[in-house]
Parts: structure tokens; sequence; C-alpha cells
């Protein structure tokens, strides 16, 4: 199951979303951390049923959650994870990402469950680095106790699979598999509130 936090950026969400489902999307539950664009994002997600269903656009629709807590990113992950636990797989994407590539879910999940993890590649700093999603078989998340580390809040969590796939060999890397990473980092987007948010929480992390 892919899983998928916002947190007030419904534009964006939207826009992730028709590239992904455009694209051929696996199970996916969104998660809209609690903000006060709530009534944007109900808009958001009626827009994007309307267009689910208007264009016939293959496989099911995600699942949306409308959070009542303001969880972090990786809080969001972890909390997810532990309440879907008979998933095979979970994987982690952002608001800014845009796949480019039919088939990516089938295909980064199908790597990850021969070899335990796979990444995409994010038009950044593949094959180097994890970014633009990535995902986990579910065995290896539940040898961890984890899919985001313990106290972090947002930052570094694809940096510890990063370290933990190399080290132990598990890690596989879809060049072939692009889901571009939209982040003002790369000079892709503006800093927004939500970045800005982020990268307060950069030291603690």
């Amino acid at each position: 199951m892919w899983i998928l936090p916002t947190h007030n950026r419904p534009a964006e969400m939207l826009n992730a979303l028709h590239s992904f489902y455009g694209h051929g999307a696996g199970p996916m539950v969104v998660v809209i951390n609690k903000g006060d664009r709530e009534a944007e994002y109900r808009d958001a997600v009626a827009s994007f049923e309307h267009w689910k269903e208007t264009t016939n656009t293959p496989g099911g629709k995600p699942l949306f959650i409308f959070d009542t807590e303001d969880r972090s990113h990786a809080d969001a992950l972890n909390y997810y994870v532990e309440r879907c636990d008979i998933e095979p797989w979970h994987g982690v994407l952002s608001d800014d990402v845009i796949a480019h590539t039919t088939g990516w879910s089938e295909k980064l999940v199908a790597t990850a469950m021969k070899h335990g993890m796979a990444s995409a590649n994010d038009l950044a700093r593949a094959p180097a680095m994890v970014g633009g999603g990535f995902v986990l078989r579910a065995d290896i998340i539940k040898a961890a106790g984890w899919f985001a580390p313990p106290g972090v809040k947002h930052n570094f969590i694809d940096d510890a699979w990063q370290r933990i796939g190399r080290e132990t060999g598990i890690w596989r890397v879809r060049m072939d598999v692009v889901l571009e990473h939209r982040h003002f980092m790369f000079n892709k987007s503006p800093v927004d509130p939500t970045y800005a948010r982020v990268m307060d929480r950069l030291d603690g992390d």
C-alpha cells in the first residue's frame, strides 16, 4: 500500500494524484494532515473522484483520510503502517512527486518484493540516493520495527532506509521508473509554508 501524507497543499495533492493514477497507481491511502485548508482539500478530492470516473482511468480509488490530529510526515507513516499490517508491502510518496512512467507502481513493487526495497528515478539524485518515492517489503519493515525512524518528524526517512538498503544489499534503483521530485531544493517549486515547516524541523531530526 502506498501512503501519501499531505499538509496544506490541496492543489499539489491533486496534481500528484492525477499523475499517479494516470500512469497506473497501486492501492493507496492519502493522509490529509489536520491543517487549515480542509474545505479546499474536500473540493480537490471531489475533483479527483470526478476526473477518475469520467476518464475511466483503470484501477481503484485511493482511500482519503482526513486526519483529526496534526501528525508529522513520519508519525503519519508509522501510524498507518501499523494499522495496515496485513499488507505485503508499503511505499511512501509525497505531494510534490509527479509520475511519468506508465506502470510505475507495479514495477517498483515487483522489484521490492523480489529484493526487499526499491526506489525510483527522481530526476534529481538517483541512483546515488533514494528519492521520488520508495517501497519496502513488509517483513523488512517489521524487522526494523518502524517505517520512519524513531524520533524524526520529516527529514532523513529516505536516508535511513538508503543506508540500511545499501549495507544489506536489499535496495534496487529503478532508473526506468520516473517519479519526479519537484522539491524546492531542486529549483522546481517555491518555498511554501509547508516546506518552511519541514525545514524548521531539520536540526531536530
